[in-house]
């Protein structure tokens, strides 16, 4: 079994599923494949907008989110309103930054998945800021700093997740994709989807 994880580190649903998922590890008996993609051009292609920038939605996020990381036990403290980095941020350079960490192994994967999610989540950082890139990169043992993401190579490979997650059926991010060892796929939307993301691996009835 697979899990294909779409995410986008400006996402705040998607950090919730990241802190879900790393938190229980013995709920995901699969491979968890995190696939960074460019959440804007998800929404550009499907006609629709961030809810960060929509006025009623946008409010209402910052408290459903307040809501997640607290039952959760997670810190929730991004850039206020008028800050650098406030929501929606453009993360598009810490997404090909990961193309390149999850290049290098694992061990680079997780600890860039670490620095930047909490840098920004917990810490308040803005990601778009080449600075807080570079020094992200020193802490996760990236060589190169943020000039990284400007290779033509790694922005393909960022358009290339994009559209796979698109053509997935993902309206937005985290879009999950479990794919059983015969390519039978189911599609799931949202941190809150994750249960049923769980259940099926359990395989157990899906939470009423």
């Amino acid at each position: 079994m697979r899990l294909h994880a779409y995410f986008d580190y400006g996402s705040p649903y998607a950090y919730l599923a990241w802190q879900r998922i790393r938190a229980h590890p013995e709920r995901y008996p699969c491979e968890v494949l995190w696939k960074p993609v460019s959440a804007g051009h998800i929404f550009k292609q499907d006609g629709s907008a961030p809810n960060t920038t929509l006025r009623n939605q946008g409010h209402y996020l910052v408290v459903d989110v307040r809501r997640w990381a607290k039952a959760y036990g997670v810190p929730f403290a991004p850039p206020a309103a008028g800050e650098p980095g406030a929501m929606p941020v453009n993360s598009i350079k810490a997404d090909r930054l990961h193309l390149l960490a999850d290049h290098a192994g694992p061990e680079a994967e997780k600890a860039w998945m670490e620095a930047v999610f909490l840098a920004y989540f917990r810490d308040g950082r803005d990601i778009s800021d080449d600075a807080v890139l570079d020094d992200l990169c020193a802490q996760a043992g990236l060589e190169g700093g943020a000039s990284l993401c400007m290779g033509e190579g790694v922005k393909r490979l960022l358009v290339a997740n994009t559209q796979e997650a698109y053509e997935a059926g993902a309206p937005g991010v985290p879009y999950f994709v479990l794919e059983d060892d015969a390519g039978r796929r189911e599609a799931f939307w949202g941190n809150d989807r994750l249960p049923w993301v769980e259940a099926m691996l359990a395989g157990t009835p899906p939470p009423a």
